[in-house]
């Protein structure tokens, strides 16, 4: 029980000190009467956000839960090297274990939304302090929510794990317990946390898409009504939505992630102690290596974010980089302690696991930043097919977008394959996958960090709107207003690609694991006598099927961000021509005008959730209904089970799917680094007294925010979520036919 204790210990530290750092952030200074209005509204979306959520999610929950409790309970018999003493404990077990794996990833947003709003008014405050405090101070205020998302389903997954264990020990002799038959008990953990990310995923990012089509397009076609403008009526719930999704996304994915992987590693943990029952010295150290690693990525993240220190003329990507670079030597330095522990003479090559998925997180995240802040040859180009037409513009975007999908890929999948190769040739059999499995737990390990850099881009974001509203003063405000704007864009940039990364990671880690689950039950991989009829023609049927449906899926997404943005648009078109007209390059508004920020959040929110649930409903009936095709072509006369066909068919689809998620990314990511170059000529041209509809960059302006911002908060994280929810429930799903 040492390696339980171990990691929750760890765990509920690290949720201490989150909560010491909440509270100095929630007790400093008072802030100003007028820099809490904008924070307030933050704040009253941020709640009804999650209530949506929380009400929609809710029901996913009963329905699935109910799916799982009737499969394990009545669909699959009870057999004897089961770890429970019937049918029904089982089918307990696993939808339980699902119902924590959602509450703990619902816990984290939770978390996430309020800390949102609380660390951008104390940084709007805060700039009336010198400069070189304020990126230590965001990062600060930001990361008890990722400490916590990456505890709190540490946390869970131990005391499930933890009980099911006492569970075994109660129904057998303590000596004769055998751990490889705990992981059954918590499978359903890693599904529960993808369903909840995915839900929290697709309503974001309908909610997000939605503002940023309702601003853009809010104003008539030639209007000099920008959609950063605070007047426009879509300018707060824009600024609010975009702040929210900054906060939440990496909440949402990162917990999913940890719990996916964890429970997938334990699955290889107990075919690795199985196949090498006398060479494996501690067998519960081997099932819980995974969240060990993670546990310890806790504090050398929380050691990166207090070594952050700045000035007021140094960039503040820099400072994030050596937080990262320390982040990252102590987590190494961590791990190899911990294979030394666990692995008496294998340790060597599973610290090699741990160094390449550790390079695999950095990696990414540098192939995405220089991808996503190009170049003066590419920013070049880009210009220059902005200056064409928007369409072309579009077209370099999504080229860029596919370049940077593949060298993430590759930044990705290069060092999984060289920890499969460290592993496989320790002598351990079975060693290769569960080396993927830790070289992915070890990619997630620094996630904490990760989160707070994240969280920094939202509360910096907000607080520089803030000050857009309420400046200091016309000089001093517009400078502190650049400065935030700078800190949040170089928040993005330090976690661009790593969901992307630990998206893949995952798929690959979860596919081996059901590939153990075949070999544990007797099914070797191959094709296995009740499988035996499955030729290439269903084969390719079942894919062409599979990523036909996930084309679907993500164009029913992009349909809900317009139907959800529609009624707003003209809705504030009609507001708008009754208080806002233009004489020649300048904006004359009505006394009377008043933009109706408040009415406008409120019905893009409640258009958003409308819309949003019927593609969550979609996600995951297709989900359910893909295993299913993939458990009936490969069953034949009984319970037959073909492993190497699921595996086969489910890794295509995720490089499919996920490929195009980085594509769609990729492409939103350029467009979105490209309209602040464009947003600045543009306002140079109108100063000028040039007319904005014949000014060439305001199509491209205007292309960037949406064509670019719903493949960047929408398409491309709801299709990793996707692809997270299809591994994860054929992992879950996979004892049922063997």
């Amino acid at each position: 029980m040492t390696e339980f204790g171990l990691t929750l210990g760890m765990a509920l530290l690290a949720v201490a000190i989150a909560a010491a750092l909440a509270r100095s952030v929630l007790h400093g200074d008072p802030t100003p009467r007028a820099l809490r209005e904008l924070t307030d509204t933050v704040a009253f979306a941020a709640s009804s956000f999650m209530r949506i959520h929380a009400r929609a999610l809710v029901v996913l929950l009963l329905l699935v839960g109910f799916v799982l409790f009737v499969a394990f309970g009545f669909a699959r018999p009870h057999h004897v090297a089961d770890p429970a003493s019937s049918a029904l404990e089982t089918a307990c077990w696993v939808a339980g274990s699902f119902a924590l794996g959602a509450l703990m990833v619902l816990a984290s947003l939770h978390i996430a939304a309020r800390a949102c709003a609380t660390g951008a008014q104390r940084l709007a405050a805060a700039t009336r302090v010198p400069a070189a405090h304020w990126i230590p101070l965001a990062l600060r205020a930001s990361a008890p929510s990722g400490l916590l998302a990456s505890s709190l389903p540490l946390i869970g997954l131990v005391l499930v794990a933890a009980a099911a264990w006492l569970r075994l020990g109660a129904l057998n002799e303590p000596p004769a317990v055998d751990p490889s038959r705990l992981p059954l008990l918590v499978l359903g953990y890693g599904f529960g946390a993808s369903v909840c990310a995915l839900s929290a995923r697709i309503l974001g990012g309908v909610f997000t898409s939605a503002t940023s089509l309702s601003a853009s397009l809010a104003a008539e076609p030639g209007s000099a009504l920008s959609a950063d403008h605070p007047k426009n009526p879509a300018w707060l719930a824009r600024t609010v939505a975009t702040s929210l999704q900054q906060a939440l996304s990496i909440c949402a994915d990162a917990p999913a992630s940890i719990a996916a992987t964890c429970v997938a590693s334990m699955v290889l943990g107990a075919g690795l102690i199985k196949a090498n029952a006398t060479r494996i010295g501690s067998p519960m150290g081997v099932l819980l290596f995974a969240p060990l690693v993670v546990a310890f990525g806790l504090f050398a993240s929380l050691v990166g974010v207090l070594v952050v220190r700045s000035d007021a003329r140094e960039r503040a990507v820099r400072a994030f980089d050596r937080g990262l670079g320390t982040t990252v030597v102590l987590c190494l330095a961590g791990h190899v302690a911990c294979a030394r522990w666990v692995f008496d003479t294998h340790w060597l090559e599973v610290s090699a696991s741990c160094a390449a998925g550790l390079g695999a997180g950095v990696l990414g995240m540098v192939v995405s930043r220089s991808l996503a802040n190009p170049g003066a040859a590419a920013q070049g180009q880009l210009e220059q097919a902005a200056a064409a037409s928007p369409g072309t513009l579009a077209l370099a975007g999504a080229a860029k977008g596919a370049e940077r999908a593949v060298w993430l890929s590759a930044a990705t999948v290069l060092p999984l394959a060289a920890a499969w190769l460290a592993t496989s040739r320790s002598g351990l059999v079975g060693g290769g996958f569960y080396g993927v499995g830790i070289a992915t737990a070890a990619m997630l390990a620094p996630v904490a960090f990760v989160a707070a850099v994240q969280g920094v881009a939202s509360t910096s974001g907000t607080a520089s709107a803030v000050l857009c509203v309420q400046p200091p003063s016309a000089s001093e405000g517009q400078e502190r207003i650049h400065r935030l704007a700078e800190i949040a864009w170089a928040g993005r940039l330090g976690s661009w690609g790593f969901a992307s990364s630990a998206a893949l990671g995952v798929s690959l880690t979860v596919v081996a694991a059901i590939g153990e689950l075949a070999r544990g039950a007797g099914k070797p991989p191959g094709v296995s006598p009740a499988a035996s009829s499955v030729g290439a023609v269903e084969v390719a049927a079942a894919l062409l099927v599979a990523v036909a449906a996930v084309g679907w899926y993500a164009a029913r997404g992009q349909t809900a961000v317009w139907r959800a943005a529609d009624p707003a648009i003209r809705d504030i078109r009609a507001h708008v021509g009754t208080g806002v007209r233009q004489e020649g390059a300048s904006l004359v508004f009505e006394e009377s005008y008043d933009p109706e920020h408040q009415s406008c959040l409120g019905m893009v929110l409640q258009d958003a959730a409308r819309q949003a649930i019927p593609v969550g409903l979609l996600a995951l009936g297709m989900a359910l209904g893909l295993e299913v095709m993939l458990q009936v072509l490969t069953t034949r006369g009984g319970f037959g089970y073909a492993a190497d066909v699921v595996g086969m068919v489910l890794l295509a689809v995720s490089l499919v799917g996920l490929g195009l998620a980085g594509a769609l990314e990729g492409a939103g990511a350029v467009l979105a680094a490209l309209r602040r170059v464009l947003a600045i000529k543009f306002k140079s041209a109108v100063d000028e007294g040039d007319k904005r509809a014949n000014n060439p960059f305001h199509g491209a302006a205007i292309v960037s925010d949406t064509v670019g911002g719903p493949l960047e908060t929408m398409a491309a994280p709801s299709l990793q979520a996707l692809i997270r929810v299809l591994v994860t429930v054929t992992m879950v799903l996979a004892p049922l036919f063997l």
